[in-house]
């Protein structure tokens, strides 16, 4: 739900730009970027429950890899004084992996088995 809002966001946001522009006589230049790229995790740990149980995505989370990105952003100048940019970047890091620890791992009261499996997001 939180894209779709940002999408509609942005989208109303860039309809009102150009409607002003339309009206207004001050010369209006637009131009899109698109970038598609790869990212790395270097350090994501986190801190869990009441015994601060400390989990790395990196090294036990399976966010080793490269994982892909993307961006989007519309820029315009408007009477050679002004800038305006619209940016859309959603950015998720989501990995899958097993809980690789003999005995498995408890976090307050709840115990995950060794070789269970975890979706990281």
């Amino acid at each position: 739900m939180r894209k779709r809002l940002t999408l509609i966001f942005s989208t109303t946001a860039v309809m009102l730009f150009f409607s002003a522009s339309i009206v207004s006589a001050a010369p209006v230049e637009v131009g899109a970027t698109a970038e598609i790229g790869f990212l790395r995790a270097l350090y994501h740990d986190i801190e869990i429950g009441r015994d601060t149980y400390r989990f790395n995505y990196v090294t036990e989370g399976g966010q080793e890899l490269l994982l892909p990105y993307y961006r989007f952003e519309i820029e315009s100048r408007i009477a050679d004084r002004h800038e305006l940019a619209f940016l859309y970047q959603p950015l998720t890091l989501s990995s899958r992996t097993r809980v690789d620890n003999t005995g498995g791992i408890t976090i307050d009261d709840v115990t995950f088995a060794d070789d269970s499996p975890l979706d990281l997001t």
